[in-house]
């Protein structure tokens, strides 16, 4: 037998006899579960039959008297075939009353030890014998016998027969036994029988098939069918007998690939001709390499067609639809893998020429010369692709890797011999363009524009130099030529330069540019970097040294350091410089015991200037004004300019508060000189602010700050004049800055509310419309006064989100008064120039808009004359734009700024409101404010626009604006501004009697 027919006798040993040793137990094991149940349930039957006689004698006891009766009904029951005995005893005394054993009667139950271990002495429990093994069951229970008017404790006893039920147990047990022996042995067989066809059949014809195999029979197959292991495994035998037929194959084709590589290198080494190389390397790789065509190509002179370069092969005439493959991908011909190699200068593979896609516009022809797979290798040559190997076989997939891994190899060799080729070309062309570049590097030195030398190491001599070296240094080409370095310029200046060309030898590393400046003929100063570098020049050593002119660079580095410390406007020095100076004056003042005054200016409406006049011209005023306070200081003070509009002056050696005042206030009226500008007389004003050394700062930042909080206070007292530094006003920048933390937190808590002035028609009284006020509720300031909290908002910039809310809430407001009834009139709100200034304001105001609800016209916008004065094309767009979106626009407190009425015909508003300090003193008949009324309602009227007359607190107020032609108002007189609760209390607001 052979070892294959060893292994499946013991594998029959090994799969059979442990299925029947698990057969045979798994019998047992269920044979021993079936007995226990019936036995169990046996007994259970046995029991529940006991227990009903018991039953009976129990429910019979109480009405069966005399005793006769209950010997009867015991005897009835103790006839049955199974019932051994039936016996009734009475407690006191212990004796049997009935029993189915007559011999029992009236005797002591003592005397009867059957009954008497089932009957304890007290009569008052029960109790049963039984024994799974045993052929008798036992039972007793306690009752109450019916004697005359009462009862008697008793007990009643029985013992059943179980010998029948076990005996026909037994036969159940043996028939299950022969069952599950019959039915373990067909298992067994059938199991057998698959075991046979499906693993020892099959494992039999993997033997033969390994055997034919092992004698060389390399077409045999095992050839099994199925979805199992034994299937799996021979599909896999199968597989690997492919594969090893498919690898001798692949190892053939290498070793003619082999040959070919090693024919071609022949090559290499002996052909000096590009064309005969090429075609030699094709017909070795078709005639070694068994394939039907190969070909290369070369990209044309303009890069966009590969030219064939040379083919070979019994399907050569294939090739010729590869004439002149275009390169762009574009094209269908260029996404060939010739022209995809050749771009992307990657080796590019098609296992199957048919069925790609990329090779469809040779499709037809391929079928009819029998191309099915392709590669096209990339040729190197430092880096770019020169050319394209491009090879076909007659069979799909027949370029593997390793075959590719050669492939590549020869396209190296190939690019490899391109190249010593190209060597060989240029050597011949390298030494005449060697003494053509001899010829160019002479012209180029003499046309550079940088100043050039080339010096004799030893003796400093100049060999060569160039023209702009002779221009530079005022001296003829054959003076330098002549001379030595030593003679160019003084001793002193030329050390230096001496001292770095010794250290730039041909041993010598890069050496860092020399900063040289040389005094030369005429007295010039020159500025130069020096790179030197060693050379060989005309076969001989030498030293180029280039003189880069840095003359200019160095007036722009010092104009630089110039202006870090000063304004490039009034040349002044800046806030650094000021610092520096206010720190070393503070040391200076310290070591000696004297004081010193810091000034802080501030020139009054200086954005005025720039908005009106334009930026030039506020630039020249700076000037002017820098120049005033130049002249006005001493030689030892400072002026600095450190803001757009702000100055700072430093006068050291100040013995007294009155002293600083004497500077200040000659500074204040020397700088409000009236002067001239654009044709415009302008009178200019500042505000000073003055902090004293070391009574209000020994240091720069609080002496600085105190100044500016003091000059704050004179802007805030009316302007030109000047403030000295109080402890008060620590007090106030605290307060200050207190009031900018809580405006911060506001509008997050929900701080802020309106309060709406009704605005009202002085014709006939009625309501024309509010104006929204904003009001601040502080939980622990109270309510606080707009005057304090509006100036520090628009400082910080927070008056854009805080209007923004106004917008909304107004808008939010009006719509909801509407939509209880309320007359549809407009809210006026006021905007900021800051908020006014911002790029997506119109995209604010008509988001607020369209989350209230509110239809546009019902919101009137309020701006000041400043913000309009620029007439700017931004601020003209701005204006158009609020308009398109149909809102009302007002112009606030007119007359009151700088009133240029060009902007009221350009600009597209509504109405105009007459500020309260012109209507102030309408009842006292004062002709000037009662005629600057009169021409503003004019105005307006003639404009086509409305008028509103604001701050109307008496009667007579009103029927003078009545009389001058003013239609609308709003003031205390009218009514006072309240919450929108109030409002919604008073939704009716009483006519006001008019003049006529």
């Amino acid at each position: 037998m052979t070892p294959l027919a060893n292994a499946r006798g013991s594998l029959r040993t090994r799969l059979v006899l442990p299925l029947l040793a698990l057969g045979t137990l798994v019998s047992l094991a269920v044979l021993a579960v079936v007995s226990i149940v019936v036995c169990k349930e046996l007994d259970a039957q046995l029991l529940a039959r006991a227990r009903a006689m018991v039953e009976i004698v129990d429910h019979a006891s109480a009405n069966l008297e005399p005793a006769d009766r209950l010997q009867l009904l015991v005897a009835a029951l103790g006839s049955s075939a199974d019932i051994d005995w039936v016996a009734v005893s009475a407690h006191e005394p212990a004796r049997v009353i009935a029993s189915s054993r007559p011999a029992w009667r009236d005797r002591e139950v003592a005397a009867l030890p059957e009954l008497a271990r089932l009957v304890d002495g007290d009569g008052d429990g029960a109790s049963d014998c039984s024994d799974a093994t045993a052929a008798a069951l036992c039972v007793a229970s306690p009752l109450d016998l019916a004697r005359g008017a009462g009862l008697m404790a008793a007990a009643v006893a029985l013992r059943l027969d179980a010998t029948a039920q076990r005996a026909m147990v037994r036969t159940t047990v043996l028939q299950i036994a022969a069952v599950l022996v019959l039915g373990t042995v067909l298992l067994l067989a059938v199991y057998y029988r698959l075991l046979t066809r499906r693993v020892l059949h099959p494992l039999d014809t993997l033997q033969r098939a390994l055997e034919r195999r092992a004698h060389g029979d390399g077409g045999v197959r095992t050839r099994l069918g199925g979805d199992d292991e034994i299937a799996t495994v021979a599909a896999a035998l199968d597989a690997l007998f492919d594969t090893l037929d498919e690898r001798n194959a692949h190892l053939r084709r290498l070793s003619r690939l082999y040959a070919t590589l090693s024919e071609s290198n022949q090559a290499i080494m002996l052909l000096r001709d590009r064309r005969a190389l090429f075609e030699r390397i094709c017909r070795l790789a078709v005639e070694l390499g068994e394939l039907p065509a190969a070909w290369i190509g070369v990209p044309d002179a303009r890069g966009e067609h590969i030219e064939i370069a040379a083919t070979w092969g019994t399907e050569a005439a294939f090739i010729a639809g590869q004439e002149r493959l275009p390169l762009d991908p574009t094209q269908p011909r260029g996404r060939g893998p010739s022209a995809t190699a050749l771009r992307s200068g990657e080796t590019v593979v098609i296992d199957d020429y048919l069925g790609d896609p990329r090779t469809a516009p040779w499709h037809a022809r391929a079928r009819e010369h029998r191309i099915r797979s392709t590669a096209s290798v990339p040729v190197h040559v430092g880096g770019t692709v020169v050319a394209v190997f491009t090879l076909y076989a007659g069979s799909v997939g027949f370029f593997d890797r390793d075959m590719l891994l050669l492939l590549s190899e020869m396209a190296d060799d190939i690019g490899f011999a391109l190249e010593n080729l190209a060597r060989e070309n240029a050597r011949a062309s390298t030494e005449a363009a060697l003494r053509e570049s001899e010829a160019r590097y002479r012209q180029l030195f003499d046309a550079n524009p940088t100043p050039m030398w080339v010096l004799d190491p030893a003796s400093l001599a100049f060999l060569m130099v160039n023209t702009a070296a002779v221009n530079a240094f005022g001296r003829t080409r054959d003076a330098f030529l002549a001379a030595t370095l030593h003679e160019l310029c003084a001793p002193a200046s030329l050390r230096p330069l001496l001292e770095h060309l010794a250290h730039c030898g041909p041993e010598a590393t890069t050496t860092a540019p020399l900063p040289w400046q040389p005094e030369v003929a005429g007295g010039r100063a020159l500025a130069f970097e020096v790179h030197a570098h060693a050379i060989v020049f005309e076969g001989r050593p030498g030293l180029l040294v280039l003189l880069n002119d840095v003359t200019a660079r160095r007036q722009a580095e010092e104009r630089a350091a110039y202006l870090s410390s000063h304004d490039p406007l009034t040349d002044l020095p800046n806030r650094s410089l000021l610092n520096d100076r206010l720190r070393q004056a503070l040391a200076m003042a310290r070591r000696h015991g004297r004081g010193l005054a810091v000034l802080y200016i501030d020139i009054d409406r200086f954005k005025l200037v720039n908005d009106s006049l334009g930026r030039a011209a506020g630039d020249r005023l700076l000037r002017v004004l820098a120049n005033r306070l130049r002249g006005t200081l001493r030689a030892g003070d400072t002026v600095c300019r450190i803001a757009a509009d702000e100055f700072v002056v430093l006068v050291n050696d100040i013995r007294s508060p009155e002293q600083a005042g004497l500077v200040a206030e000659k500074l204040r009226a020397m700088l409000a000189t009236p002067l001239t500008l654009d044709h415009e007389e302008l009178r200019p004003s500042c505000s000073v602010g003055v902090a004293l050394f070391p009574d209000d700062g020994t240091d720069v930042e609080t002496l600085l700050r105190n100044a500016d909080m003091a000059m704050h206070l004179a802007k805030e007292s009316g302007r030109d004049g000047y403030r000295f530094f109080t402890r008060d006003l620590d007090r106030r920048a605290s307060e200050r800055l207190a009031l900018e933390n809580g405006l911060r937190r506001a509008l997050e808590r929900g701080e802020f509310v309106l309060h709406y002035q009704p605005q009202v028609s002085l014709v006939d009284g009625g309501l024309t419309g509010f104006e929204a006020l904003l009001r601040w509720q502080h939980p622990d300031w109270g309510l606080v006064a707009p005057g304090r909290f509006v100036p520090v908002a628009e400082e910080t910039g927070l008056i854009v989100p805080i209007g923004d809310w106004v917008i909304r809430e107004a808008c939010r407001q009006n719509r909801e008064w509407q939509d209880t009834g309320f007359p549809r009139v407009p809210v006026a709100v006021n905007m900021s120039a800051a908020q006014f200034r911002q790029a997506d304001l119109v995209e604010r105001v008509d988001a607020a808009i369209a989350a209230s609800g509110l239809a546009p016209i019902w919101l009137e916008i309020e701006l000041t004359e400043s913000i309009l004065m620029g007439e700017s094309e931004a601020t003209v767009t701005t204006i158009d734009r609020l308009k398109a979106l149909g809102v009302r626009l007002a112009i606030d407190d007119f007359g009151t700024g700088y009133s240029n009425l060009g902007y009221l015909k350009r600009f597209a508003v509504d109405t105009l409101k007459i500020d309260r300090s012109f209507v102030r003193d309408l009842a006292g008949n004062t002709p000037q404010d009662e005629a600057i009324v009169a021409a503003i309602i004019g105005l307006a009227h003639s404009l086509g626009l409305g008028v509103t007359a604001e701050g109307v607190e008496q009667p007579q107020q009103a029927e003078r604006l009545v009389a001058l032609g003013c239609t609308h108002a709003q003031g205390f007189h009218f009514g006072r501004p309240q919450a929108a609760a109030a409002i919604n209390a008073h939704l009716a607001f009483p006519p006001v009697a008019t003049a006529s």
